[in-house]
């Protein structure tokens, strides 16, 4: 009797290894339930769209720490505190919110602006490329 179920089992265990091995499975793995706690539903992804009144291109700016020198210069400027000033370094470019600071339109802080600005990244070591400024800067 004892022989009869070893050998049942034995049959069944070799059948189930030969499907398994060809890919031929009826057996629904789970995860266990310690790994489904581990990786939930995917967390939404919230993009931060920086808007800033005047966008400095900057080439050669690839990181925070690069940033330092063009920061303390702009800031010493325009008289603004760190926070206001952002950094993308993929574009590699220099964000100023100057929404306080800026009187006036766009042409008039160009001509008395752009030449400053131009200074305080140089003195940093670094070149402008361009210097764009937003129309929501002046409205």
């Amino acid at each position: 009797m004892q022989f009869k179920k070893m050998k049942k089992l034995i049959v069944i265990s070799l059948i189930w290894t030969i499907s398994f091995v060809n890919g031929v499975t009826n057996v629904e793995l789970q995860t266990p339930p310690h790994s489904r706690m581990l990786v939930g539903p995917p967390k939404p992804v919230i993009n931060t769209l920086i808007m800033c009144d005047v966008e400095v291109f900057v080439p050669g700016l690839v990181c925070s720490s690069c940033a330092i020198g063009v920061k303390k210069n702009l800031a010493k400027l325009f008289f603004i505190s760190s926070k206001d000033i952002k950094f993308d370094t993929k574009k590699q470019s220099v964000c100023l919110e100057l929404s306080n600071f800026i009187d006036g339109d766009r042409k008039t802080f160009m001509k008395k602006y752009e030449s400053k600005i131009k200074k305080a990244v140089k003195d940093a070591g670094y070149e402008v490329k361009k210097i764009k400024v937003s129309q929501k800067a002046f409205v």
